[in-house]
């Protein structure tokens, strides 16, 4: 795999660039990796990617968009894996996702 920068240190990383990775997974996970790389390593609250990823629906996504979103996550692992990334989840309060590269691309 070729060479880049980690977006949030700058260090170089065994990853393809988040906007290739974004090409790979499903819709609804490039959404969500959409706002997350605009984050650099930030945790993004829940509620933010639920209405970045549903933004287009007049409804404001299902009711239960936060399973959802953690179900295309857990889907999409895989994928991200093979690609240098996963996806953090923070349970609690100020709970959220975070991209992040993945250990085996440091």
């Amino acid at each position: 795999m070729k060479q880049n920068e980690c977006p949030c240190c700058g260090q170089k990383i065994a990853a393809m660039p988040p906007e290739i990775l974004a090409r790979v997974v499903s819709d609804k996970c490039a959404e969500i990796v959409t706002i997350l790389a605009k984050s650099a390593g930030q945790f993004v609250p829940c509620e933010q990617v639920v209405r970045w990823v549903y933004r287009h629906d007049p409804d404001g996504g299902p009711t239960n968009a936060r399973t959802v979103i953690n179900q295309v996550v857990s889907y999409n692992r895989p994928k991200m894996a093979a690609m240098g990334w996963s996806i953090e989840g923070r349970l609690g309060p100020y709970g959220g996702y975070r991209l992040v590269v993945s250990e085996d691309a440091r």
